[in-house]
């Protein structure tokens, strides 16, 4: 695979600010600077990140496939992504289930069923369980792999109307964002999560569709400068809904900056070998914090999950272990169906 400078270390600040939120550094804030700031950046924001650069690469190995074989192939494309995505998660879903029956942790059949089916976005409020609950951004994830092929494969011969259906999403989505038609803030935790998770996706995926096209704005400093103010504009105006839907914006065009911009400093530095490390296993260390920590600090049983701080520090080691003697033996098998993850360019000068 062609190796992408910068986009580790962004999963990595990514799953560092979904950590720090779930141990509670965040609430555990005292100056207004601090709170301010962790209202900000913060577990959401993390999720955000993250759902940004998945709709960018996701939109960039379809289109480089497309240039490429002149067709997207659907089955490999779901078979990599299930052999990348299934074993762990169907894994971390087998040991909470040999926790429930030991009677360490609590059980609830509906949690269990609709993280099974990847519907964990659907969950109903009190059906939840609070060590399975981050699984509802993974649901969301699935759900974007089932769909966003076959537009692809239907509008990439006219790419400027994959452009356009990407718009007309974004637009539905601020929509529903402000209340038009209907208001959805007043739902449940994990139904609301899902209009807010397609937003920053589809921004990813607009861009991977423009980032060639707009190559010499987006690779200018100006252009990063900016998508950095519009990023830090909460820190200025405090968390605003105009604010909070920009970020996705400013979040979408520093990654086009950094994809263009390969040999610029900043790309360099953000390879920083330990932040570029905790990128690559951000995976893992996204699952089983949720499961060792409990997605925070309320507990729903004396037994399960463990103190939050320590539940937090086996996160590294769970997350390691499984990457390299789990995940890394069985994503090689990528190799046989035709992995477009090839076709990652790196822009030069």
């Amino acid at each position: 695979m062609q190796h992408i400078k910068g986009f580790n270390a962004l999963r990595a600040f990514s799953v560092i600010l979904v950590i720090v939120s779930h141990v509670g550094i965040v609430e555990g804030a005292t100056t207004e600077s601090v709170k301010l700031f962790f209202s900000v950046f913060n577990a959401n924001y993390g999720a955000k990140t993250f759902f940004v650069l998945s709709g960018f690469l996701i939109t960039t190995l379809l289109l480089r496939e497309n240039d490429k074989t002149g067709t997207i192939k659907i089955f490999n494309f779901f078979v990599r992504r299930a052999l990348r995505i299934f074993p762990l998660y169907f894994l971390v879903l087998a040991v909470c289930i040999a926790l429930a029956a030991a009677g360490i942790a609590k059980f609830k059949p509906q949690a269990f069923t609709f993280s099974l089916l990847f519907l964990g976005n659907y969950t109903p409020p009190d059906a939840k369980l609070n060590y399975l609950s981050h699984f509802w951004s993974l649901a969301v994830e699935e759900q974007f792999y089932l769909f966003w092929p076959f537009v692809s494969l239907a509008l990439l011969p006219h790419r400027y109307w994959l452009g356009v259906a990407s718009l007309a999403i974004i637009g539905l989505c601020l929509l529903v964002l402000n209340g038009i038609p209907f208001d959805f803030r007043g739902m449940g935790v994990q139904p609301s999560w899902t209009i807010p998770a397609i937003y920053p996706i589809i921004c990813g995926c607009f861009y991977a569709l423009i980032v060639d096209r707009c190559s010499t704005v987006f690779r200018s400093n100006f252009f990063l400068g900016l998508c950095i103010a519009i990023i830090l504009l909460p820190l200025a105006t405090g968390p605003t809904d105009l604010s909070v839907q920009l970020s996705p914006v400013g979040i979408g065009g520093f990654i086009c900056w950094v994809f263009l911009r390969q040999e610029s400093w900043l790309a360099n530095a953000l390879e920083f070998r330990p932040l570029a490390y905790l990128g690559t296993i951000s995976y893992g260390l996204y699952v089983w914090q949720g499961i060792l920590t409990g997605n925070g600090t309320y507990r729903e049983t004396p037994h399960w999950p463990p103190d939050v701080y320590l539940g937090a520090a086996l996160t590294l080691p769970a997350a390691m272990l499984s990457f390299h003697y789990f995940e890394q033996p069985i994503s090689r098998l990528r190799r046989y169906f035709g992995s477009t993850e090839a076709a990652y360019q790196s822009r030069k000068t």
